[in-house]
């Protein structure tokens, strides 16, 4: 709690979200959006919760157990505990939910999983196809951690479950006009006693940094998540409380379509020039506020993972030039580059175009919606060029490797080749008995993608940025005395002034 004062209760959450809402689904084992785990957790809860270090901390589950090879673990589930449809959280709806994560075949997670059995109400035993030291780390940063109520999804049907979330938590969802305003009302039958303490929350997604601005100004809001690095700023202006967390978010990676049947692009000497033709850390400095790093490869300047071996591709047109013209395109070639529609996006498409052409490499951007990205990018080939594509650090790079970039399983393995040397130092990354030995092996699969065969050439690492009035407290967002939480724990909330 804040320092001398108690919690409150009472009053509403007014949220803004500082960009337009990406997630249309609320239903985790069908929806392959990761924000699931900041929008829907009013409503859906995870089994962990990830403390700003990433250490996984039991939450809907009281305690587990792993047996000395990471193959099988053990969920003792916490009592007295109900969806808010008053049915009963247990190690049933555990397996469920788990089930319907396998069978919906959006979220690869459940795939290592063998089997499961209910010991009783309480106890249920997860066997894995093979020995993962990162299991519970990796699902406490995964949609599959949020439960759902197995009766309302097998009443209502799954499609009903995406726009209607019944889940353990602490508000219930009323109202949702998509890419307006979501709207939370307390649930009375809570199983934390004394909890929630705010009688609501309202989400607005706001895409408009001077609109976003000026009602934050005016107290319109209490709180907002995500603002861009533009608006960030001039909070930090006006001297408002801002956060920038110290952990990485997430990254930007731009690939490269090495396994699309005549791409230039499958010519590892190409791949390098356009590295190498492009300023990047440039275009970051210039694009992006200081929540922002340009890096070099998968990892983050102050992570033990970060490995200062990995030379990358220092800015150099006449390499690259030599490099395309020992590849056989001496005057380049024409190509295209794919990512999400918003307009930074739009803006960095357009900053890597003007360096490419420089060496010759002509770009068409192709900007498109979510729906289009996930259906054409991520689940089907995007065939020839280059696609910017987003890689989550939940709770670190090892963990968002092992889940991202398994090379039997990556979602745009279609059109990105992952070569023998690196399925085999995967491999010694997951059968690793040691978070030391893993990251040996880490170290030297990231070096292999990146300086070894250039198969993506890394944009950013972006650090999480929340601002919040003073009268908000119970975030987890480590101001003041408060513990730093990955993601936010709205059930601890209050307002200081309702």
């Amino acid at each position: 709690t804040a320092i001398g004062l108690l919690p409150r209760e009472g009053g509403t959450l007014r949220v803004a979200f500082g960009a337009a809402q990406s997630e249309n689904d609320m239903f985790p084992p069908t929806t392959p959006n990761q924000n699931l785990l900041w929008s829907a957790r009013p409503c859906l809860e995870p089994l962990f919760e990830i403390e700003e270090s990433g250490a996984a901390v039991p939450f809907l589950i009281e305690k587990y157990q792993v047996n000395e090879d990471a193959t099988e673990y053990t969920f003792f589930i916490r009592q007295n505990i109900t969806f808010s449809d008053g049915t009963p959280f247990d190690a049933e709806a555990v397996k469920w939910n788990f089930e319907q994560t396998r069978k919906e075949g959006i979220n690869d997670f459940c795939d290592q999983v063998k089997g499961m059995e209910v010991i009783d109400a309480r106890t249920l035993k997860i066997a894995l196809e093979t020995p993962n030291i990162f299991f519970i780390e990796a699902l406490a940063t995964n949609r599959a951690s949020l439960m759902v109520s197995p009766t309302a999804v097998e009443k209502n049907g799954a499609e009903w479950a995406k726009t209607n979330p019944v889940g353990t938590g602490p508000f219930l969802l009323k109202k949702w006009d998509y890419d307006v305003e979501m709207v939370f009302e307390k649930n009375d039958g809570y199983w934390q006693e004394g909890k929630p303490y705010l009688d609501g929350i309202t989400f607005h997604f706001i895409n408009n940094n001077a609109v976003l601005r000026a009602a934050y100004g005016n107290n319109e809001y209490d709180m907002i998540l995500n603002p861009s690095s533009t608006l960030l700023a001039s909070l930090g202006a006006d001297e408002e409380r801002t956060v920038i967390y110290n952990y990485p978010y997430n990254a930007f990676n731009l690939w490269f379509s090495s396994a699309f049947e005549g791409s230039p692009f499958q010519n590892e000497l190409v791949r390098k020039a356009a590295c190498y033709a492009i300023d990047m850390p440039a275009i970051v400095k210039g694009l992006y506020g200081e929540e922002y790093v340009a890096v070099n490869q998968l990892s983050h300047p102050q992570n033990d993972n970060w490995n200062p071996e990995i030379a990358g591709y220092p800015y150099d047109m006449e390499k690259a030039k030599e490099l395309l013209n020992e590849a056989g395109y001496p005057n380049g070639f024409a190509t295209s580059i794919i990512a999400q529609s918003t307009e930074q996006n739009k803006l960095l498409c357009e900053a890597i175009r003007s360096y490419l052409q420089k060496v010759g490499i002509q770009l068409e951007i192709n900007m498109v919606d979510e729906a289009y990205f996930l259906e054409n990018v991520m689940l089907s080939s995007w065939g020839d060029g280059m696609a910017l594509i987003p890689y989550s650090f939940t709770p670190d790079e090892i963990s968002s490797l092992v889940r991202m970039l398994n090379p039997d399983t990556c979602l745009f393995l279609h059109t990105v080749e992952f070569s023998e040397k690196y399925s085999a130092e995967f491999d010694n990354i997951v059968s690793s008995g040691t978070i030391e030995e893993a990251r040996k092996h880490f170290k030297e699969a990231d070096a292999l993608l990146i300086d070894g065969e250039a198969k993506v050439y890394p944009v950013y690492i972006c650090q999480y940025a929340i601002a919040q009035k003073e009268s908000v407290h119970g975030v987890g967002s480590g101001m003041e005395e408060e513990v730093p939480k990955r993601y936010w724990t709205p059930e601890t909330i209050w307002l200081e002034d309702k």
